[in-house]
């Protein structure tokens, strides 16, 4: 029979053991420690104020979950972001396209955007992960 014992920083793991007389009244406790973090930060889109092309690069952090002392193993989220391109003026959508998460970079064309301000929104799963305001002068 095991419980487990959930904390923030780690999980404790109680058992007590059973034979033909029943249960003991012994048992054993294993303190797991979990850093776990999954999550992607985004730079900050560059060059401000765009030309020809908007550039995000994505900053992998901690990407691990560090389990008891020596045992380490690497999660990735298989999931999809969303870059939105708001305009300042109308509050118009003028850019929406799906990346995985494994992309390294984003570049987006603003070639062809008329000069001024956007907003820059970066959504994973149904949450904003990164706003920021663009400038766009050709």
């Amino acid at each position: 029979m095991g419980t487990f014992l959930r904390d923030t920083n780690y999980i404790t793991v109680i058992s007590r053991f059973r034979d033909c007389l029943g249960w003991s009244t012994d048992y054993a406790e294993l303190q797991l420690t979990v850093n776990y973090n999954n999550m992607y930060s985004y730079s900050a889109a560059y060059p401000n104020p765009a030309n020809n092309e908007l550039i995000i690069d994505k900053i992998e952090e901690n990407n691990t979950e560090t389990i008891a002392t020596n045992i380490q193993t690497t999660k990735t989220k298989q999931s999809e972001i969303t870059v939105l391109l708001y305009s300042n003026s109308t509050t118009k959508l003028v850019y929406s396209k799906n990346y995985p998460s494994s992309a390294k970079q984003i570049k987006i064309d603003t070639s062809k955007l008329p000069n001024g301000v956007y907003y820059l929104n970066i959504i994973e799963n149904g949450e904003t992960i990164k706003q920021q305001t663009i400038i766009v002068n050709h």
